[in-house]
């Protein structure tokens, strides 16, 4: 992996693969916060993307680098990783309270059919 051209895109490839993970965990916050999910609901949603991401990750080091596994190869995938969950986090906390109140009125609305009753008559 000499080719300066071949380093750059696997190097983009992984902080590709870091700020999908980190916009994916992101978001993962906001909904179990907003919602108020169970901790094993949000494990395993966790679970679910880190899994993703890593198996992303493999796939770039195994097509693109032929298999050689680098130290540096963790550098960019978690600084923007990092990054944009910290950003996208921040950016998404003042929609917390207005998210949790279109969820409560969205489970009020449901309850006693009152869709049913009076909005699909």
């Amino acid at each position: 992996m000499t080719d300066a051209g071949n380093q750059f895109a696997v190097i983009c490839a992984l902080s590709a693969v870091g700020a999908a993970a980190g916009c994916l965990l992101a978001v993962v916050r906001f909904v179990e916060t907003s919602l108020g999910l169970r901790a094993i609901t949000r494990f395993l949603s966790e679970f679910v993307v880190t899994t993703g991401c890593g198996a992303l990750l493999w796939l770039v080091v195994l097509r693109m680098c032929a298999g050689e596994v680098r130290l540096f190869f963790v550098f960019p995938t978690a600084v923007f990783g990092t990054v944009l969950f910290i950003c996208i986090s921040k950016a998404l906390i003042p929609l917390v309270p207005r998210a949790k109140e279109a969820a409560k009125r969205f489970s009020d609305s449901h309850k006693d059919g009152f869709i049913a009753r009076h909005i699909l008559k």
